[in-house]
């Protein structure tokens, strides 16, 4: 079925043809206004952060010889040269393991010990105000403050060594993973929670047994995450 649409006259459009160009000029202006702030902001921020980008220009160098510094021994030579050496240095390799073990520990263990909190500071599972104020802001604090101020605490405490970094990244991520992990328990289904205290079973069976099964999936594969990105930071 063919209808017909109705096209206004010239004096009709008019005015509105003019209300849409007022409109598209204020829209524009408004841009360049908000596109010169931003850029002076940033301005601003730059001579505060003592940014200077006659220093980039003269030091792009050591940026692009990094690459060629790749492509050379110790002794001076080329890698290929001399590939065994270059791809099966032990020495290296096996700074890179530790690394990787104290990241796989420290996340473990920071895993574990969110876990272990995260019942205690969900209010779904914790009826005690004074019990989920004093874990939630036991978890706060652990990733409010910056993993180096840790390290640089228990470097004074056990001097350096691998023991300082896994006991500072173990409480940074107690504290990340903690409010995820907290997260995810507050939101699962409490009827298997209910039926479980219904029966006269204990908090810890409540927990192990109605919220457990609930979110094990999710605590793995945030913990798996956590894992392979404390390991390439470390790295």
């Amino acid at each position: 079925m063919t209808r017909l649409v109705r096209v206004p006259s010239d004096e009709q459009l008019a005015p509105l043809l003019c209300a849409y160009r007022e409109a598209a000029a204020a829209k524009r202006r408004q841009l360049l206004l908000g596109g010169g702030l931003v850029g002076i902001a940033l301005a601003l921020s730059a001579v505060g952060a003592e940014v200077q980008p006659a220093t980039l220009w003269n030091k792009i160098g050591n940026f692009t010889s990094y690459f060629d510094r790749l492509l050379t021994l110790d002794s001076g030579a080329r890698v290929w040269t001399d590939p065994h050496e270059w791809f099966w240095g032990l020495a290296r390799w096996s700074r890179l393991l530790e690394t990787a073990l104290i990241a796989y520990v420290a996340t473990t263990t920071g895993a574990a010990v969110a876990i272990i909190a995260a019942a205690p500071a969900s209010r779904n599972l914790m009826r005690h105000a004074w019990v989920r104020f004093v874990v939630r802001r036991s978890l706060e604090f652990c990733r409010t403050v910056p993993d180096i101020v840790f390290a640089l605490i228990f470097v004074a405490a056990f001097g350096l060594g691998a023991l300082a970094g896994v006991l500072a990244m173990t409480l940074h991520t107690a504290g990340t993973l903690g409010k995820l992990f907290t997260e995810v328990a507050e939101n699962i289904d409490m009827r298997p929670v209910e039926g479980i205290a219904s029966t006269g079973g204990s908090w810890l069976a409540q927990v192990r047994f109605g919220a457990m099964p609930q979110v094990l999936s999710n605590l793995a594969s945030y913990s798996c995450c956590a894992s392979r990105s404390t390991c390439a930071e470390r790295r």
